[in-house]
């Protein structure tokens, strides 16, 4: 398996199975069928975060970010909870990509 340092850079916005190999890669494991599908469920929502980004939408970065604030809060056990800590995660990484590359592209 290839350092964290080593991994190539996720593209964005990103695809489905382009994106599940980074999450395997940074795991160091597969994904369960499970895990597949909550993430491919949530990634629309992260590239829609890249998006935003590109425009410098602020506003919808801060909803983004109260919505999953809210989720966290009430996260009925610890592995949700970890779950949408990742999510947020990606939501704010998503968008600070599409703000520098957008911006690049200006």
């Amino acid at each position: 398996m290839r350092s964290k340092s080593e991994r190539a850079e996720l593209a964005f916005p990103a695809a489905p199975e382009a994106f599940a190999a980074y999450q395997e890669a940074a795991a160091g494991r597969a994904l369960s069928p499970e895990e597949r599908r909550l993430v491919f469920g949530w990634l629309p929502m992260i590239n829609l975060s890249y998006a935003e980004g590109q425009t410098g939408d602020k506003e919808a970065l801060r909803n983004s970010l109260t919505f999953l604030d809210g989720l966290i809060e009430t996260g009925s056990t610890p592995a949700v909870v970890r779950f949408l800590e990742g999510m947020r995660f990606w939501t704010v990484y998503a968008w600070k990509r599409g703000h520098v590359e957008g911006v690049a592209a200006v």
